[in-house]
């Protein structure tokens, strides 16, 4: 919203009614290049002529004489009597096109001095001017009482298609389009390229699914089967394996995935296929949960003789750039073992007697030299191997990791310690819930005293992590039930988000018009306008209802009580930190903020608490009147604000305190309000209405309304379920269907953007 230039001010009370106007001169030209009285239109800005003007302007051409002019310059209000106040009410005269005013007369019970009415300012008469037309702007005006004195304050909405009649024009519809999930399922599994820095990325999934990230865009590709896929892995720079379901087994050639030719051998059965992994091209691995073993050289595959005498369960694999090959498991005892070979062809299975759990990943250890790996199980015990010697695990050199869980994968990076650094990712403990993340670490230093990096957090509890590190690892984390992931590049010194799978609970704009979206647990994402990838980090894991954003900051609001302020660095709007900001009052809950202006920031929730934040300090509104909790706030320009919550409450600012709207709305519940000029929005379920000019409009409805986006009176947007609908100013219509259910929505410049579950974003444009 832009607020205008001028300002009205006005003492009222008992029916007084009073404009002082502040000088115009300045400001743009009305329609018709029109300018009130003692200035002229010169270059589009009213310019002074030095002389007192009685009010308005004369028509523009046309048949209509009256066509722009706005009688908005009346004589000053004057007491008649003691007890009598006159003022004037002006209109265009047709015929001439000029403007007329015309005297009323109210009585002041407290009596008549200076031109206006003595004693309180009455909202019932604080009104403000009816709403008209700036050339493709509909300026718009709200009041209210400030001590003994009514203030008028205007501001405007850009009319899309431009403006006549004290109203918008008709508007064509937003067309939107679901921009997030870009990978619409839950990956299983990932790998880069190596060398890429992270610009060559494949992601598998179930039911054959697969798609490539270029480093700007990710792409669908055609797998050709039905079955899940389970495991990806680059042999090279133009080549990458996947397996899966029902012996499956493609081949990527860097442009499409293939069924490998020939197939795996048909004898013996398999399950599924878990992993695949080598150290070339004509040295791949692929493994079976049930431990069957198969290795393909470059021309033909082979079946791999294992130990035979008891089950086996299969985890992973993992070959080391000289061709030794380990697999982590069980065997039908229930020991944790890691089968060894350093041929590539006979086996040992070795088993590590201080453990009756699977061992369920195995990779690398800090230092290249030797026979040595690392084993990873349940708790994020980490055991060292040594496949020189039969059955000998240790501890030596284990770095220490916190947290419970499973170790899923150990990744390398090329060189040797203290340069060289491991990954270690690990799941949430298995009797956690939904919100306890999983983990990724950097190991590095030397072997004997290793470092470990632990500000490297996922966000769910079975994340996958890429075989291969190029300028960092990619980890994607699929988000519960639904079919989305969080895909993330990370390292010491990168964090870049290629993908967002979250439940997204709230989204607001900065003002440099990035995007700022809030999962259910405060971790908080932005994006800039022009960038492919996302700025990622972890919250304070508490409930979060709302965001508002800011210069270099967001203010989040959570159904604990907390108002965070969450810091913003540079260009690309870093979210760096997250500090609660201390109330004067505790509150149960928080569901709603707004930001006026960097130094004007508003919060509500329940019991009718409501808080006003100046960038430094909180200080409590008053609010005597409610005690029904606020559900929504919104606050379009400073001093300017309306909130809503539950039983029909509605309220303004006026002088400092929250005030109820009059005449009272009904009393039922609202989940969204807005204000747009002078004009307040208001929805629920089964609930839309507004109120103008000092009463209330009960307008068309639809279940479930929330999520208002008010761009012009016959512009409205909002969300019910995954639908998007639209108010043309006469009935609702659904524009759009998201393919989970949407709960968030703001409007960013020209688009209007709603986020909701599994990781859902739909733009209107």
């Amino acid at each position: 919203m832009k607020q205008l230039l001028a300002i009205s001010l006005g003492a009222f009370a008992a029916g007084c009614t009073m404009s002082v106007a502040v000088d115009p001169t300045g400001r743009p030209c009305d329609v018709g290049s029109v300018c009130p009285g003692g200035s002229v239109c010169a270059l589009g800005v009213c310019q002074p002529t030095g002389g007192a003007g009685g009010g308005g302007g004369a028509g523009g051409g046309g048949s209509d004489v009256c066509l722009g002019v706005v009688c908005d310059q009346p004589p000053a209000p004057s007491c008649a009597d003691a007890n009598t106040l006159r003022t004037f009410s002006g209109a265009c005269d047709p015929q001439l096109g000029t403007c007329s005013y015309t005297p009323a007369n109210t009585m002041c019970p407290e009596g008549c001095s200076n031109g206006q009415c003595q004693g309180a300012c009455l909202p019932s008469t604080c009104l403000p001017p009816a709403p008209m037309c700036v050339g493709n702007l509909l300026v718009t005006s709200s009041a209210s009482c400030m001590g003994n004195v009514c203030v008028t304050s205007s501001s405007s909405m850009p009319c899309p298609s431009g403006c006549s009649g004290s109203a918008c024009n008709g508007t064509t519809a937003l067309t939107f389009t679901q921009v997030l999930p870009r990978v619409p399922f839950k990956v299983t599994a990932v790998d880069l390229k190596p060398g890429s820095q992270g610009d060559e990325v494949l992601v598998v999934g179930p039911n054959g699914s697969a798609s490539r990230w270029n480093g700007a865009t990710w792409s669908k590709l055609a797998t050709g089967t039905s079955s899940g896929l389970t495991a990806v892995w680059y042999s090279s720079a133009n080549t990458a394996w996947v397996v899966g379901e029902n012996r499956t087994v493609l081949k990527y050639n860097g442009t499409s995935l293939l069924p490998a030719i020939p197939g795996l051998p048909t004898t013996g059965a398999v399950a599924r296929l878990v992993d695949v992994h080598g150290n070339s091209d004509t040295n791949v691995f692929v493994a079976d949960v049930n431990g069957a073993l198969f290795r393909w050289s470059g021309a033909s595959w082979s079946t791999i003789a294992r130990p035979t005498g008891q089950a086996f369960l299969l985890t992973g694999l993992w070959v080391d750039g000289a061709g030794r090959v380990r697999y982590s498991g069980r065997r039908g005892n229930a020991t944790g073992t890691i089968g060894y070979s350093i041929t590539g062809s006979t086996f040992f299975d070795d088993d590590d007697s201080q453990t009756t759990e699977a061992f369920t990943a195995v990779g690398p250890t800090l230092d290249v030299v030797g026979n040595y790996a690392w084993a990873g199980k349940h708790l994020n015990l980490i055991r060292r191997h040594d496949g020189a010697q039969n059955d000998v695990f240790d501890n030596v050199g284990v770095p220490s990791v916190p947290g419970l869980g499973n170790v899923l994968r150990i990744v390398e990076t090329s060189g040797v310690s203290p340069t060289r650094a491991v990954y270690l990712l690990t799941s949430a403990d298995l009797g956690a819930t939904m919100q306890a993340p999983g983990h990724l670490f950097r190991v590095s230093g030397l072997v004997g005293t290793p470092t470990v990096d632990t500000s490297l957090d996922v966000w769910g509890p079975s994340p996958a992590l890429s075989r291969t590190e190029s300028g960092g690892v990619v980890v994607a984390d699929a988000n519960g039930s639904y079919p989305a992931t969080t895909i993330v590049r990370r390292s010491a010194a990168v964090n870049d988000a290629l993908d967002l799978g979250e439940d997204w609970a709230a989204v607001g704009a900065l003002p440099s018009g990035a995007l700022v979206l809030v999962n259910d647990f405060t971790d908080t994402a932005t994006r800039v306008p022009g960038l492919s990838t996302f700025q990622f980090r972890r919250g304070i894991n508490d409930g979060t209802t709302a965001v508002a954003g800011g210069t270099g900051q967001a203010l989040i609001t959570t159904d604990t009580g907390k108002l965070v302020k969450v810091s913003m660095v540079g260009a690309n709007h870093v979210p760096t930190g997250f500090t609660p900001i201390t109330l004067p009052t505790a509150v149960t809950s928080l569901s709603g903020v707004c930001r006026a202006s960097d130094t004007e920031w508003y919060a509500v929730g329940t019991s009718g608490a409501a808080f006003l934040y100046n960038g430094a300090t909180v200080t409590a509104l008053s609010n005597s009147v409610t005690t029904q909790d606020l559900t929504a706030v919104d606050c379009p320009a400073p001093g300017q604000l309306v909130a809503c919550g539950t039983g029909g409450a509605v309220l303004k600012l006026q002088g400092g305190a929250l005030v109820p709207v009059s005449p009272a709305f009904r009393a039922v519940d609202l989940t969204s309000c807005r204000m747009s000029g002078g004009t307040v929005y208001v929805a629920g379920d089964n609930v839309f209405a507004k109120y103008e000019a000092g009463a209330w409009t009960t307008l068309p409805v639809r279940a479930g309304l929330s999520a208002l986006v008010v761009r012009a009176a016959n512009d409205i947007y909002a969300v019910s379920g995954t639908a998007v609908l639209r108010f043309d100013g006469a009935a609702w219509s659904t524009v759009a269907t998201a393919s989970q259910a949407l709960r968030a929505g703001v409007q960013v410049g020209s688009k209007v953007v709603f986020v909701g579950n599994g990781g859902v974003a739909v733009e209107g444009q």
